[in-house]
């Protein structure tokens, strides 16, 4: 699935065909159930949360102000693999829903969010801009770590590597690797000259993928370049967001007017 500025559309992978085109205004996210194809999607102007199924049916429309009074903005949205539940965060608050959209649970982070990721044990690694937060899924703290040694300015995406052991952070120019048992550790870091606009994981081989203006590039575990793509060559303009499909092994680039697949080297497959 990806979204479109007035619709939801999913693409069949076996021939790289859009299948279904679901109108729907405003659709600000997407995170899809692998178990089912159905996708949660965000419609941030009425701030609504919808569900719809692998067929493109409406099967749940919760109302934000409804589910939670007290959570002024819904900025992302991110799926717990493992049982299918939906997580929910605002500015600070972070709401955990049932796959039938119920409120199981809410709580706040020390600071601003940036992202959220489901580690294998079900743990929440939570990011700030200069810190990262480990939760376990009742909202207990386990851990917090500063981030100001480890990247030189704010973080804006990381990734769990959770066959490797390995966390990912990176900043606008800047990709540092940490230890899962022991973030404090120092990290490895690879300095980028242009900036970073995309970053996504390849969870089978810990390839890490960064898009930049004119370029993806893959590193490995170890921090070295196993892949480039020159994206100005295909004619594919500003990539924002990247995302990996570990079941047809292909990198999806989200960028200016398009959307492309990859195969999990690099090589070009299609554009919409």
């Amino acid at each position: 699935w990806y979204s479109h500025d007035d619709s939801i559309r999913q693409v069949q992978t076996s021939d790289n065909q859009v299948t279904r085109v679901v109108p729907l205004r405003h659709p600000h996210r997407l995170v899809m159930n692998a178990e089912d194809c159905g996708v949660w999607t965000l419609d941030k102007h009425d701030r609504r949360i919808l569900r719809f199924s692998a067929e493109g049916a409406l099967e749940h429309e919760i109302r934000v102000r409804e589910l939670a009074p007290r959570l002024d903005q819904v900025e992302r949205l991110h799926l717990d693999p493992y049982d299918g539940t939906l997580w929910v965060t605002g500015e600070r608050r972070l709401l955990h829903l049932s796959p039938a959209g119920s409120l199981l649970g809410s709580f706040s982070a020390p600071g601003s969010i940036r992202r959220l990721r489901v580690a294998l044990d079900q743990s929440l690694w939570v990011l700030g801009k200069r810190d990262l937060w480990h939760f376990d899924p009742a909202g207990n703290l386990l851990a917090s770590h500063r981030l100001g040694r480890h990247l030189a300015g704010d973080a804006r995406y990381f990734a769990i590597d959770n066959v490797g052991g390995l966390l990912w952070l990176a900043d606008d120019h800047e990709l540092a690797q940490l230890k899962l048992s022991n973030p404090s550790e120092p990290p490895l870091r690879i300095r980028l000259r242009h900036h970073i606009t995309g970053f996504t994981l390849d969870p089978f081989t810990g390839n890490v993928w960064v898009a930049q203006k004119e370029s993806l590039l893959a590193f490995s575990r170890a921090g070295s370049l196993v892949f480039s793509v020159d994206l100005k060559a295909l004619n594919i303009r500003k990539p924002g967001e990247l995302g990996f499909d570990p079941v047809s092994r292909s990198l999806w680039a989200g960028a200016e007017k398009s959307v492309s697949r990859f195969t999990d080297t690099g090589e070009f497959i299609v554009r919409f």
